[in-house]
């Protein structure tokens, strides 16, 4: 209730609680009704991320004009890509060589070798890996020989170092069979000659 006093004494007039304490709620209130919200506008962007196929990627690259090819030397080469083949004049590699450190063998004096049934063979030297092998290796013999060594005339197979055992004299246990061509790199295995070594667009 609020008051007014005048001359004669007190008058009083009502009022409503919500004229009073806003936040109160009386039974006169009047609620505004809520704003309409926006209406939500869709907006479609079209060309903003198409997804290509690989094909049509790789169809689209093909549009752009290749660069000039340019000789360069051999140690400026590193990342760039080949313009053209590159044929091997030669046979690379150029002749048998071994893949492993072992023994250079005729795979045939070692059928049937085991850790529990080695065969023995005679060894006749030691190739280095900058010179051929001035020898011949007879059957029931080897060589020893180191990787990328030219395989000695009459070998044909390398026994890894792994499965020998030198018990002196000359003598090699030998704990594993091989056959032919194991543990070789072949004549021309990486290219022949006349062949291309490396391809266009070799990287």
């Amino acid at each position: 209730m609020a008051s007014a006093r005048g001359r004669r004494g007190v008058r009083v007039q009502p009022v409503s609680v919500g004229a009073l304490c806003p936040r109160v709620a009386s039974p006169w209130a009047v609620v505004p009704p809520a704003p309409e919200k926006e209406k939500e506008q869709t907006v479609t962007m079209t060309g903003f991320f198409n997804v290509l196929s690989v094909e049509a990627f790789t169809e689209l690259l093909r549009a752009f004009p290749p660069l000039a090819a340019e000789a360069v030397d051999l140690h400026h080469a590193d990342g760039r890509v080949l313009a053209a083949d590159v044929i091997a004049p030669e046979d690379l590699p150029l002749t048998d060589r071994a893949g492993m450190d072992g023994y250079a063998v005729r795979a045939a004096d070692l059928f049937g070798a085991t850790e529990t049934n080695p065969a023995y063979l005679e060894c006749d030297g030691r190739v280095d890996i900058e010179h051929p092998a001035a020898f011949a290796v007879a059957p029931g013999r080897c060589a020893a020989i180191v990787t990328g060594g030219v395989m000695p005339e009459g070998t044909d197979a390398v026994v890894m170092v792994e499965h020998t055992h030198e018990l002196g004299a000359g003598t090699i246990e030998m704990r594993r069979a091989v056959a032919p061509g194991e543990n070789v790199m072949l004549r021309g295995e990486d290219a022949m000659a006349g062949t291309p070594a490396l391809t266009a667009g070799t990287r």
